[in-house]
């Protein structure tokens, strides 16, 4: 049962190969909570678009997931906090390896 004012978060890496894209190793997450706001950290790979994406947990399914921002990734590991996440108790997130830059 999640208490109020607590943040569940689970977190997944997904490679997801583009026509356009080669296979790369799948981006690597982890995640903090920085003021009660998730932080994503992502080892990935250079030079390529990282697709953070999130999706409640009562809901299933492709369309499930839902796009929280496009970071490419100039360094790794890429560091960024979910704003969006206020007063949100449960979100799971991944994180899809769309295009190289």
């Amino acid at each position: 049962m999640t208490q109020p004012g607590k943040l569940t978060v689970a977190f997944f890496a997904v490679l997801e190969v583009l026509s356009s894209v080669q296979a790369q190793t799948p981006p690597l997450l982890q995640i903090a909570l920085t003021n009660a706001k998730p932080q994503i950290i992502i080892s990935g790979t250079t030079g390529y678009i990282h697709q953070v994406q999130w999706a409640a947990p009562s809901t299933s399914g492709s369309n499930a997931w839902q796009v929280l921002t496009n970071l490419t990734a100039t360094k790794t590991p890429l560091a960024w906090v979910d704003t969006t996440a206020s007063g949100v108790a449960e979100r799971y997130f991944r994180v899809v390896l769309a295009a190289s830059q």
